[in-house]
């Protein structure tokens, strides 16, 4: 008998310890209660209910974005060949993991849509 009760008491040490996350210095952690925004954790140790919750971490140091290179035509119909990397920073972490799929990639598909968009409005002696 003593053996279920020393048995159930480990279990239930490891189920809890299961909960504890840290969360880094450069991160946000957002928190999701069966599947629902519960908040926002700051760096640090955190503890999360086992099953019911899920901590997504969001990195919010500034991230390099290599855009691949660019056929675009400019304003005066000269095809040209444009490529850029873009720097962003994560400023509001539960809707970085909320309202997208893959905050990263939309970030990238933005900047190939807006250096499109700019250089197709540009003469090429201005761009240049």
């Amino acid at each position: 008998m003593e053996y279920i009760i020393i048995g159930i008491i480990v279990a239930t040490i490891v189920f809890m310890l299961s909960g504890i996350r840290v969360v880094n210095q450069y991160q946000r952690g957002v928190v999701l209660t069966l599947g629902r925004f519960s908040g926002q954790r700051a760096p640090g140790l955190r503890v999360v209910v086992p099953i019911f919750q899920t901590i997504m971490m969001v990195d919010v140091r500034s991230t390099p974005i290599d855009v691949p290179k660019q056929e675009v035509i400019t304003k005066d119909n000269v095809t040209v060949g444009v490529d850029a990397v873009v720097y962003f920073r994560v400023i509001n972490a539960p809707k970085a993991v909320l309202e997208t799929t893959n905050y990263i990639y939309a970030t990238s598909q933005f900047a190939q849509a807006a250096l499109r968009d700019v250089t197709g409005n540009i003469d090429m002696d201005d761009l240049l």
